[in-house]
């Protein structure tokens, strides 16, 4: 018969190997699931912020992350992943765009859409849903290069009267060939 046996200081010492080995696997989730941000505020959607004030603070936490980037600029966090960044806001739907890398090169990227509800007299977007403004923001996303090219000729009209006239006689003139 073999003289090895099953003593306590063999029990513990298999109990700590044990012990060690799991707490390791377990902390090492961190570096396999990569980094992870979360944005305050967001709807039920995920994706769109509603805010009164032109002058907006985005605020979220990146979790496992050693570099972040709002709209491709860098910014702070905190120890704790912590961040809060003023961002100013143009009417309607702002596209923000969060990048976020981890110390493994592992990367996460979100946008999410900031609405800007404020006050703005007759502006459209201020009554409509989060669903509305969408479909609004896809349709004139994909508008056609004549309409560009009107609103350009249009926006070139109300800076300067000759243009102004240039303008409306280039159209007169295209309403008679269209005839």
């Amino acid at each position: 018969m073999s003289s090895q046996t099953i003593t306590p200081h063999k029990i513990i010492l298999g109990l700590l190997v044990l012990f060690i080995i799991g707490y390791g696997l377990f902390n090492s989730r961190f570096i396999i699931q990569g980094p992870e941000i979360v944005i305050s505020g967001l709807d039920a959607s995920g994706k769109i912020i509603q805010a009164d004030s032109k002058n907006f603070s985005l605020q979220g936490n990146a979790v496992h992350s050693s570099y972040i980037t709002v709209n491709n600029r860098p910014i702070s966090i905190d120890e704790r992943g912590d961040f809060n960044e003023k961002l100013l806001l143009s009417n309607g739907v702002s596209i923000i765009d969060i990048y976020a890398r981890d110390k493994f090169g592992k990367e996460v990227r979100k946008k999410i859409d900031v609405v800007y509800t404020g006050s703005t007299g007759s502006d459209p977007l201020s009554t409509s849903s989060p669903e509305q403004i969408a479909l609004r923001v896809l349709e004139s996303s994909t508008s056609t290069e004549s309409e560009d090219t009107e609103t350009e000729e249009n926006t070139l009209a109300s800076d300067d009267t000759s243009s102004a006239s240039l303008s409306i006689s280039a159209t007169t003139s295209e309403e008679v060939v269209s005839e």
